[in-house]
């Protein structure tokens, strides 16, 4: 059975394709071919929220903070929000440089903020507490929170 064959005739089977694609690129560290291929999926299956998951990963490794903080929004939107959903969008707004830099460092601080009270203090979040204390240059603070 030919790819063109399923186009026409098998969107969902061709959007797994492409999905299976992405993650097989993704886990080669070939980001820039998974995120085509998750775009590709995305064009047959517009409102699948694991695919923007794993789009905003493949951006966010690609340094694309902006768009994989994008996506994890559709993600989220979309009903895919968990508590490493919520992570990996502070994690991409600490990132974010130039004019947006102190709202998006403001903005993370506030969503790992709410992730302690939800959930309690735990060694994913106060790592990335100790990444957003190192970006304003907090290094001391950051340390802290990396020895915990």
């Amino acid at each position: 059975m030919s790819i063109n064959y399923l186009k026409k005739n098998d969107r969902p089977v061709i959007s797994e394709i492409y999905y299976n694609l992405g993650n097989a690129y993704s886990i080669k560290d070939n980001y820039k071919d998974a995120i085509k291929n998750f775009i590709k999926a995305l064009k047959i299956e517009p409102n699948n929220n694991e695919i923007f998951y794993n789009l905003g990963n493949c951006q966010f490794m690609d340094k694309q903070y902006e768009e994989a903080l994008f996506s994890y929004d559709m993600c989220d939107k979309l009903g895919g929000g968990t508590s490493q959903l919520t992570l990996m969008k502070a994690r991409a707004l600490i990132e974010i440089e130039g004019e947006k830099k102190e709202a998006s460092i403001k903005k993370a601080e506030k969503i790992l903020n709410k992730l302690i009270k939800e959930h309690g203090e735990n060694e994913h979040v106060l790592y990335v507490f100790g990444n957003l204390m190192e970006k304003k240059g907090n290094k001391e603070k950051a340390i802290e929170y990396y020895e915990v």
